[in-house]
């Protein structure tokens, strides 16, 4: 990371783990949401199963081969 705000930043150290994060948060359990605004734990839940076909017209199966961001592309500038 070559942007000022990173200079400060030991990325081996970051890397290796060493760091002390600023917060962490005290959670009791894989459901403690306490941490979540109350605007989105109290909404509902909708689960539904996905199409065996999508959209295109292909086979779940078939989107590990295609691009996970179809309509993307990235061109590194080189700019910082």
């Amino acid at each position: 990371m070559r942007h000022s705000y990173f200079s400060t930043v030991d990325w081996q150290d970051v890397y290796d783990k060493k760091l002390v994060p600023p917060f962490q948060p005290q959670v009791s359990s894989e459901t403690d949401t306490r941490y979540f605004d109350e605007e989105f734990t109290a909404q509902t839940i909708t689960i539904t199963p996905p199409e065996k076909y999508d959209e295109d017209g292909m086979d779940a199966a078939d989107n590990e081969r295609r691009p996970h961001f179809p309509q993307f592309s990235y061109s590194a500038s080189g700019r910082e």
